[in-house]
């Protein structure tokens, strides 16, 4: 099936509400849950949790107080593999073997809406009632015990003797994760285990083999459940290891109903498929939609035009939004004064506590100095499960904000091959535990950032040349209007100088004209209509 079909079967408010689930658990939870849809729950039990919405509770330890478990044993095993090994290619054969008939017991218990659990070698168990209780589950137990048994063909070479199955009903059990060296297996333990396995024990003796009917052995309280439904032959009351005498029952036949002959649900095998894909792939889509929303913040921050101080505080806002952390901040270098500044944290009131950091950015490291200090000076992120335990770890950081570092998140913020600053997450409650996928997204967040801090330096740079440019113009502007004063004054003293010219140079040819009329007056020889 394609993955774009698998998909496909699941609606987009499904697609929605997957999400919305995963974004509460770890990135290990998810591994784990994807295991158990896969491998562990029928599909049918799977999406009926995740309907009601209830499917992380498949990640909880939770106990059953009344289930049906199912321990089948394949009779001569070992003497099997001896018998292979001897072979030229034996173990090939075994592992073969083994694989189909994990396959067709998983098969079975899935059909009829079990739980399965891997046991060693040629052993398994099937719980029925595990996350869903149902009157009928003794009867499916044993319905997928009958199944099982006659599928002989699934356990040659592994056995010449078929397998036996031990069903026992009433038992509390408890369901979950046992932690080991680091990881986590899921397993079955209770009571009712303990009774199936030593049922178990006692019906390998020939003695039983020997009596008519297949090799289903029920306990009294199963037999009960399923009287209706089943021929059985009463083998006593043998005595149980630990557990004193208990009545058993050997199945000879069940009265075959329509009803009860499980269903193989493709359409919930379709959605299961589909729900395991998607929590597998939630950790790209988270890490894209981080990047798409780190990106989008920037767009915003620049065409926003938006101060650095400003830009930065939108940034961590926005980490905050998409990864958990008790505190987080943003710092930047400051190349000239050899300091590290915290510029916005996610708490603006913190903002004022922090100590700025001064350091030499190629000189050597100096344990205690801060794993910011290393993030920043060797361009390498930093995922510090316990910080108080870490040799990089500054002390003077818990005192200043007076707390405790638990585990840190630390990536540097990288401009044309220079540090620039870095991003910090801290978790001070050991309710976070940081993992490489959250590693991964801050990393393409202090990317986004890292442009948004020169492109807003940037933009600061040029708003101070437009700026500059335009007092230049301005001085260069009231130069020349000054300029053209000047020229202008110069112009009127010229027009001025030349009509003082003209007026004096006019005065002298009235005097001269006043002086000969006198002297024609003098004469006697005026003439009467001479104008001047």
């Amino acid at each position: 099936m394609e993955r774009g079909e698998t998909l496909s079967s699941l609606s987009a408010k499904d697609m929605a509400k997957v999400d919305g689930l995963l974004a509460q658990i770890t990135s290990e939870q998810r591994t784990r849950l994807v295991t158990y849809l896969r491998r562990y729950v029928a599909p049918s039990t799977a999406m009926a949790l995740f309907d009601d919405g209830k499917l992380l509770s498949l990640l909880q330890d939770h106990d059953v107080d009344k289930a049906t478990v199912m321990l089948g044993d394949l009779r001569g095993f070992v003497a099997s593999i001896v018998a292979q090994e001897r072979s030229a290619r034996g173990l090939d054969r075994i592992y073969a073997a083994l694989g189909r008939y994990v396959a067709r017991v998983t098969e079975v218990i899935f059909k009829h809406g079990g739980v399965f659990f891997e046991l060693a070698g040629d052993q398994f168990i099937g719980v029925f009632g595990a996350y869903i209780p149902d009157e009928s589950d003794a009867l499916r137990a044993v319905v997928a015990a009958t199944e099982i048994a006659e599928s002989k063909s699934s356990f040659s070479p592994l056995s010449e003797n078929g397998i036996g199955i031990a069903v026992c009903t009433g038992g509390k059990v408890r369901i979950g994760d046992i932690p080991s060296r680091g990881r986590a297996e899921f397993a079955v333990i209770g009571s009712l285990i303990s009774r199936s396995s030593r049922v178990q024990d006692v019906i390998k003796k020939s003695e039983y083999r020997r009596i008519p009917g297949l090799e289903i052995y029920l306990d009294d309280e199963t037999y009960e459940a399923v009287a209706p439904w089943v021929t059985c032959e009463s083998i006593g009351s043998p005595k149980l290891r630990s557990l004193g005498r208990r009545k058993l029952y050997k199945l000879q036949a069940w009265h075959r109903d329509p009803s009860l002959s499980g269903t193989d649900d493709q359409t919930a095998l379709e959605r299961v498929n589909a729900l395991a894909s998607l929590v597998e792939g939630f950790s790209q889509r988270r890490i894209a939609q981080g990047i798409r929303g780190a990106f989008a913040e920037v767009a915003r921050t620049l065409s926003a035009g938006l101060d650095l101080d400003e830009t930065l505080a939108s940034i961590i806002e926005s980490v905050g939004r998409i990864i958990s952390a008790d505190k987080g901040s943003v710092w930047l270098w400051d190349e000239v004064e050899g300091r590290l500044e915290p510029r916005a944290t996610l708490d603006p009131s913190e903002l004022s506590k922090i100590p700025s950091i001064a350091f030499e950015m190629d000189a050597e490291d100096v344990p205690g100095e801060g794993i910011i200090v290393w993030v920043v000076r060797h361009r390498e992120a930093a995922l510090v499960e316990d910080a108080q335990v870490d040799p990089r770890f500054s002390e003077a950081v818990d005192k200043a904000a007076k707390s405790q570092t638990r585990s840190v998140l630390c990536v540097p913020m990288i401009a044309q091959d220079r540090s620039i600053g870095a991003i910090e997450l801290i978790d001070e409650k050991e309710t976070v535990k940081y993992t490489s996928e959250d590693l991964d997204l801050l990393a393409s967040i202090a990317t986004s950032a890292a442009i948004a801090v020169q492109n807003t330096r940037h933009y600061g740079e040029l708003e101070d040349s437009y700026r500059a440019l335009e007092a230049a113009r301005e001085r260069e502007t009231e130069i020349q209007r000054r300029e053209l004063r000047l020229e202008k004054l110069a112009a009127m003293a010229d027009i001025a100088t030349n009509i003082v010219h003209k007026i004096d140079g006019n005065v002298g040819l009235i005097d001269l004209k006043i002086d000969r009329l006198e002297r024609s007056r003098d004469r006697g020889d005026l003439v009467a209509d001479e104008r001047i």
